[in-house]
């Protein structure tokens, strides 16, 4: 079992608004995020580069994406998917 004690912070990604859910992609090599600014928000991990998508009409507050990684799905409350 994993310790956490062990867990260190290896690279932050910083966003302009509070972050509700995030989700890695199944190489590891995209992260996304829903944010509270009505975005989902996708980072490159190792260079950090980010790209914001226009999302929702209200929060995103889930993602999930098949798992061959070619199709996010995000969930607002907004009722829209």
């Amino acid at each position: 079992m994993p310790d956490p004690k062990q867990a260190k912070v290896v690279k932050e990604l910083e966003h302009t608004a509070p972050l509700t859910a995030c989700v890695f992609d199944p190489h590891g090599r995209w992260l996304f995020a829903c944010s509270e600014d009505r975005s989902v928000v996708r980072w490159e991990v190792e260079s950090g580069k980010k790209s914001v998508l226009a999302a929702h009409q209200s929060w995103p507050m889930a993602l999930a994406l098949t798992p061959d990684g070619t199709t996010l799905i995000s969930g607002a409350g907004d009722d829209s998917l």
